[in-house]
């Protein structure tokens, strides 16, 4: 049986510097999709348009592509030659950026599988679904989802009525059912880092306005919030549900970073940090005792 190849693809964007586009981080999410197909023996890929934040092209009044060109997306996406293509969608304002990839993996492979994730992806199913070159969504929590996916696909099995998945119906999109969240988050491997352009991260020219010490990266301890916040949306991907990593799970990431990359501070990106304040004290006590020399805050604010 011929081994499945997966490719996650962050793309680039366009639009107006001011809105803070080369504002890059880590992509967290595919990461994690990434470590969790790798722990199932799956090759996999990514590429992110955006760690490449230095090349700026000025396309029209106020608009900028930032990021790696399309010609040399498309090049990559070539060379890697991927069966299973992920495309991150956050965003409703980049829609179209993301169906420029979807368009590339059909030129490339027409029969290459095609799914969207992220925000936007499963709160308007319907408008990327506008986009011919997209066979699936998932929505919500991806590791397992993409994992009973990906296994379906390489075994030839029909890609229907997984859990977490939104198929393109023949009039409108049919949502299946919602994939449980994970229980154990700890039992996730840490994201595969190892996939990513580390130092352009690290690097980024914008660290030197957030951060106290040079060489910071990001981090997520917990996921979701219980909050009802009419602004935020980012219970289309998590629901209203909090869960969160043990206080070890955490220490022993943020050591592993340290001794790879040689990290100083840390941008903690959950969505709710403090909704149990004692985990947060176990996190500090963990931390001053393996004597960690590291700072920590969070982008996101407290609530």
């Amino acid at each position: 049986m011929k081994k499945t190849r997966v490719l996650f693809v962050i793309p680039p964007l366009r639009g107006d510097l001011r809105a803070g586009i080369r504002n890059v981080k880590i992509p967290l999410g595919p990461a994690y999709l990434a470590a969790y197909l790798e722990k199932n023996s799956f090759f996999v890929r990514i590429i992110d348009s955006l760690a490449y934040y230095d090349q700026v092209k000025k396309i029209g009044p106020n608009k900028h592509h930032v990021g790696l060109s399309y010609t040399e997306i498309e090049r990559r996406m070539r060379e890697i030659n991927a069966d299973v293509v992920g495309v991150n969608c956050g965003y409703t304002a980049y829609e179209q950026d993301a169906f420029e990839i979807a368009n590339i993996a059909k030129k490339i492979n027409p029969k290459c599988l095609v799914v969207f994730g992220g925000a936007h992806s499963s709160a308007e199913p319907d408008s990327v679904f506008k986009n011919k070159n997209v066979d699936l969504i998932v929505y919500g929590e991806g590791e397992e989802t993409f994992n009973e996916l990906v296994s379906k696909y390489e075994s030839g099995e029909e890609l229907k009525g997984i859990e977490g998945t939104i198929e393109r119906g023949r009039k409108s999109p049919v949502k299946n059912k919602p994939r449980p969240f994970i229980k154990d988050l700890d039992s996730l491997p840490f994201p595969a880092r190892h996939l990513l352009p580390m130092e352009r991260y690290i690097n980024h020219p914008d660290s030197v306005l957030w951060a106290m010490r040079q060489r910071s990266t990001d981090i997520i301890t917990s996921r979701g919030c219980p909050q009802h916040c009419s602004f935020c949306s980012i219970f289309t991907v998590w629901g209203r549900v909090w869960r969160s990593r043990s206080p070890k799970n955490v220490v022993d990431e943020i050591e592993h970073i340290v001794k790879t990359y040689n990290v100083r501070q840390f941008r903690v990106q959950d969505d709710n940090l403090a909704v149990s304040g004692q985990r947060i004290k176990d996190i500090c006590k963990e931390i001053i005792r393996r004597k960690l020399d590291i700072k920590w805050y969070t982008p996101n604010g407290i609530t």
